[in-house]
């Protein structure tokens, strides 16, 4: 129940995109057998706002499914080129519809604004919850959710071709144990096998494109904005959730990468401690500054990145 500010529910909003006097929503949307996926509704902004479809999901994940989990949905907006949008799509722990090009699961996809065409820029993803696109280097950058290890920042440098990043042939971390499954813990076990799910430890031997990075211990990577480009070098911004910052340690984060272009090499410049988790960041070009939004607390926060 959206309306019931009481209701526990894994269910719900997912992003939220204004574009000039438009704002999209992103929320888990149903149909009428049980069945759920991620879709967009829109409403022009005023001091009213009129919510109509913008897009249906191509399909529906049975909530019947072994290990059913609409937290692990997606639902990132953003702008992309040729009047259109960047959505993110996660797998609802449906593992194979990832690799699936007939669902919207596990897929980043593109979205025209005026007739809500769609088509997939990339796949082979589990839950990527963070997303930016360069207008001046045409890149798309992906954060997502690994299982227990294996979260990823992915990079897509090519975007006329359609990039497969491996989930779930293949992943720097492991399964779930049941136990975890069943109880929405992250507990990890090393000697559990899932046919359809090898989780390889590497994604090129498999024809799959590399993560630009991993962690083997996931400090919950949510949020990813690009923040400075050329042709040279990009820089860009990852946030983090997680609780247990000793045991995590990139958990509650701020953190700043560069990549250069030319050797394909990627360095951390600085780490900040936000303590909260976050969610949501937004880059201020005039000030250099990122702004983020501590989910614990509610507070909004800034840091001012390094000068130019």
């Amino acid at each position: 129940n959206y309306f019931n500010p009481y209701t526990v529910s894994k269910l719900g909003i997912k992003d939220i995109f204004v574009d000039k006097t438009t704002l999209y929503v992103s929320y888990i949307a149903s149909n009428n057998q049980g069945g759920y996926n991620t879709g967009i509704i829109k409403s022009e902004i005023s001091d009213n706002l009129n919510f109509s479809n913008f897009y249906t999901p191509r399909n529906f994940i049975p909530s019947t499914i072994k290990e059913f989990s609409p937290i692990q949905s997606g639902g990132r907006i953003v702008n992309y080129k040729q009047d259109s949008i960047l959505l993110s799509v996660g797998d609802y722990r449906d593992r194979v519809s990832a690799q699936n090009i007939k669902t919207d699961n596990g897929k980043i996809i593109a979205i025209n604004k005026k007739d809500s065409g769609s088509r997939i820029v990339s796949l082979g993803h589990r839950n990527p919850q963070g997303l930016d696109y360069s207008n001046e280097l045409d890149y798309i950058i992906s954060t997502e959710h690994g299982p227990a290890g294996g979260d990823e920042v992915n990079l897509n440098v090519d975007t006329k071709d359609v990039k497969n990043f491996g989930w779930p042939i293949s992943s720097y971390g492991i399964h779930y144990s049941v136990v975890a499954s069943n109880t929405d813990s992250h507990g990890g076990d090393s000697n559990r096998v899932i046919k359809e799910a090898p989780l390889y430890k590497n994604h090129s031997d498999y024809g799959f494109t590399e993560p630009l990075i991993y962690w083997n211990i996931n400090p919950a990577v949510s949020e990813v904005k690009f923040v400075k480009e050329d042709k040279y070098n990009s820089e860009f911004v990852v946030s983090s959730l997680g609780y247990d910052t000793i045991q995590r340690p990139n958990a509650q984060h701020l953190l700043h990468y560069k990549f250069n272009i030319e050797n394909n090499k990627v360095d951390l410049i600085k780490k900040t401690n936000v303590s909260e988790r976050v969610r949501d960041i937004i880059y201020d070009k005039n000030y250099n500054r990122i702004y983020y939004v501590g989910e614990s607390s509610g507070v909004i926060g800034f840091i001012n990145l390094a000068s130019k």
